[in-house]
């Protein structure tokens, strides 16, 4: 039988150690009471307790059982471990050229242990083995799968570790299937939006010029005034009385979804947000004749900041993107940033907290389906809908393909009852209830998903507890609809875009030769590389191209956000457009990222020069 050898430990952890030093110290220094057991074969079973973790006649053979039936060697695969004892079912997986294997483990002691027995250090040091280790937060899983999370990945619990502990292996199952759900929504939403986000950033500069920055808000309550945010759910209906009736004693954020609702209750909210790049969702603006104050990102659709009922004095937000730079430049510093949460009404909730708001007052925050609806009445583009409406589409069909859209999920609702809602949707619900909470937050809706850690009230019964100052109110009004007008800082940017849009046209030229040398490359190696002389000197002059675009960090910075499908395609596998042959060769697997990369930069570059073309003119 294989006997624990600590050399063979310290050789496992100094390979580890190169990637993961925090890791390679907690396996060191763990205490696990646990024994091997002698089995039928040269490799020993784990016990704890009256628990053996592998079969006592052939731990080797029942690990290549466990993996008999999975895909092996068809295409390039990540097998997610869920715990695996001494790890007999990693190294049999090894064995197979394209797979990665990612090991969850709660409990480094057990780690520990495998790596007295076996000997991991290469297939670690190789990449081909990563030890994922708790705590199990968002960051550390985009590390732990960077660069293969575009893969294939298949889960693989550990028979023998559910039964000792199936609590805390279950629990990684769920936190990695919450993990890949989560990441493909942002990923879709990111190759979905890259230039749709860039091209109303750069169309909308004029207009952004004119605005507030949004830093003039924070601390405006001064933990004096409440703030109400409110959503556009279906229970919003059933709460506008309460907020006409409570108006005085609030201020009112609004996300645009439920701008008109809002307004034909006779409500006017005094601050509006709208994030949406999708040129539809500036309909949900069409027809407002109140007094509210937009809070536009900087990548809201160009059609929402050129409607003409807007007035001066709106505001922006700052944005991750790196054009907001040049705004940033010409304001005098940051304009404000908000926390995403990856809806509009998270960016609200953020600004509600930046204003130093006595309470946190929710509605329409339903982040479920009550009453089979997906949106509050009025708040879904009806009268669109009038124009769209035929035998064979009806509204009650728009109401129901919302719904749908996405796998059902099922919660628990304020009143107790199970409410139907999806996958996205749980992603806000988490977000509300993780968020750190450093004053009161209620939730003043009378239907939706019950929310942990936000009590439900009424209006009633808050401010009967909790008197509202009113002249604390009406001065916060007066500041965010005082200022009509705000100087321009249309100069300042006219001028830095000028000088991005010459560096462009000179990036452009090398990058087209980049283009060029990386056609022909491909198309060497494609024909078997016979032509060697022309294949050295095509590298030699694109790895002079390569140089000279990577030392323009800031142009590529500014480019990187409309090239995102591109660049996950290259490093994550993302919707790749390798063929079999090219999977096949490596060589002109690399060519064609090469091209993939030059054509994507040339036809970005293109994008953001007409762009700024057109911005430039209507600012002068």
């Amino acid at each position: 039988m294989k006997e624990a050898r600590s050399d063979l430990l310290q050789k496992n952890l100094a390979a580890l150690r190169v990637f993961a030093p925090e890791a390679a110290s907690d396996i060191e220094n763990s205490r696990l009471d646990l024994e091997f057991s002698p089995s039928a074969t040269d490799y020993p079973s784990l016990k704890i307790g009256n628990i053996l973790l592998h079969s006592a006649r052939d731990p080797w053979t029942e690990a290549k059982r466990q993996l008999a039936d999975l895909k092996k060697e068809d295409e390039e695969r990540a097998f997610l471990f869920f715990g695996a004892g001494l790890g007999y079912s990693i190294l049999h997986a090894l064995e197979f050229e394209k797979i990665i294997c990612v090991w969850m483990e709660p409990f480094p002691g057990i780690v520990k242990a495998a790596f007295s027995v076996s000997d991991f250090s290469g297939f670690i040091s190789s990449g081909k083995l990563r030890i994922f280790l708790a705590p199990y937060e968002e960051p550390a899983f985009y590390e732990g799968f960077k660069g293969i999370s575009g893969l294939p990945v298949s889960f693989i619990p550990h028979r023998g570790s559910l039964q000792w502990r199936p609590e805390e292996y279950q629990e990684l199952r769920f936190l990695a299937e919450t993990f890949f759900h989560k990441k493909d929504v942002n990923t879709a939403t990111l190759t979905r939006f890259e230039k749709v986000w860039t091209g109303n950033f750069l169309r909308n500069l004029p207009e952004l010029v004119l605005l507030r920055p949004i830093r003039e808000l924070f601390t405006l309550c001064d933990s004096k005034v409440d703030a109400v945010i409110c959503g556009a759910g279906p229970s919003l209906s059933s709460s506008l009385e309460e907020i006409a009736r409570f108006r005085d004693n609030f201020i009112l954020i609004a996300v645009d979804t439920a701008l008109l609702v809002l307004q034909k209750a006779g409500i006017d909210p005094d601050l509006v947000f709208s994030v949406d790049p999708q040129s539809l969702n500036s309909k949900y603006l069409e027809g407002y004749a109140g007094n509210a104050k937009f809070v536009f990102d900087p990548t809201t659709s160009y059609h929402s900041l050129r409607m003409p009922f807007l007035k001066k004095g709106n505001f922006v937000t700052s944005s991750p993107f790196p054009w907001i730079k040049i705004l940033e430049s010409a304001f005098g510093g940051d304009l404000g940033t908000l926390d995403f949460g990856g809806s509009v009404s998270t960016n609200a909730t953020s600004l509600a907290e930046k204003m130093g708001a006595r309470a946190l007052l929710f509605l329409g925050q339903d982040l479920s389906f009550p009453g089979s609806l997906a949106h509050c009445k009025g708040a879904v583009l009806e009268e669109r809908l009038n124009f769209l409406e035929t035998r064979k589409f009806r509204r009650e069909h728009h109401n129901f393909r919302q719904m749908t859209a996405l796998p059902a999920k099922w919660v628990e609702s304020v009143s107790g009852q199970r409410l139907r809602t999806n996958e996205k949707l749980l992603i806000f619900k988490k977000w509300f209830e993780e968020r750190v909470k450093d004053r009161p937050w209620r939730n003043l809706g009378k239907e939706g998903a019950k929310l942990e850690g936000i009590s439900g009230e009424s209006f009633a019964s808050w401010y009967e507890k909790n008197p509202a100052d009113t002249g604390a109110v009406s001065k916060v009004r007066e500041f965010i609809s005082g200022r009509e007008n705000t100087d321009s800082y249309g100069y300042d940017v006219r001028s830095d875009l000028g000088n991005i849009r010459f560096e462009l046209k000179e990036f452009l030229i090398q990058v087209k030769k980049g283009e060029k040398l990386s056609e022909k490359i491909y198309r060497l190696i494609k024909e078997g590389e016979k032509d060697k002389p022309g294949i050295q000197s095509a590298l030699r002059d694109i790895s002079s191209i390569d140089e000279a675009v990577g030392s323009k960090k800031g142009l590529t910075e500014f480019l990187g956000m409309s090239l995102q499908r591109v660049i996950l395609a290259i490093t994550e596998g993302y919707e790749t457009e390798l063929s079999l042959e090219e999977k096949k060769n490596e060589r002109l697997a690399i060519a064609k990222k090469s091209l993939l990369l030059y054509s994507g930069l040339k036809e970005t570059t293109e994008m953001n020069l007409r762009l700024l073309h057109r911005s430039l003119v209507r600012m002068d």
